[in-house]
């Protein structure tokens, strides 16, 4: 049974910031792009200070405490109403479907996790196109299927002139 309703529309996520959770894309650095959603949400919460008070050095892991040797490892870290896909290192690195899929499956955990707490949520996901070298087809099948048994809303905001993406 298919529970989850995809829609895509010609809208800014952050019109939306206060309908749901809103999804994007980050990198491990936390560094802020001039023109993207991380900061437009970094002016009206201050997501960047946020995140860099839980991870001063960035979103970084060290799996062998006897090392000062931190790695990227992809995750998902929800902040406020934020679920901020940690899919890369740096901006200028190439994304990775692998990742990404990793990073969504996080998010479910932590979705059926709240709905654990509270059946009766209604949970919708406001997003952007993310990821835009990687086929926003592919991206939209590894959200129909991580969340083919669960009973959320995807919406796909997008600009106008970003219509032509979402067909590739």
């Amino acid at each position: 049974m298919i529970l989850i309703f995809y829609n895509e529309i010609c809208d800014d996520v952050i019109n939306h910031i206060n309908e749901g959770f809103i999804v994007h894309d980050i990198t491990a650095d936390l560094e802020v792009q001039t023109i993207s959603l991380f900061s437009q949400l970094n002016e009206i919460v201050q997501l960047k200070k946020k995140l860099l008070h839980r991870y001063p050095n960035g979103v970084y892991m060290n799996p062998d405490m006897d090392s000062e040797q931190y790695i990227f490892i992809p995750t998902c870290i929800l902040q406020d109403n934020i679920y901020n896909l940690v899919v890369k290192d740096k901006i200028w690195d190439d994304f990775d479907l692998s990742y990404i899929d990793i990073t969504i499956k996080i998010m479910k955990l932590s979705l059926l996790h709240q709905l654990q707490d509270n059946p009766d949520l209604r949970i919708k996901l406001f997003m952007p196109i993310i990821c835009t070298d990687i086929s926003w087809q592919k991206i939209k099948q590894l959200l129909i299927n991580n969340f083919l048994d669960m009973d959320i809303e995807v919406i796909v905001c997008y600009k106008e002139e970003q219509k032509k993406i979402l067909e590739r």
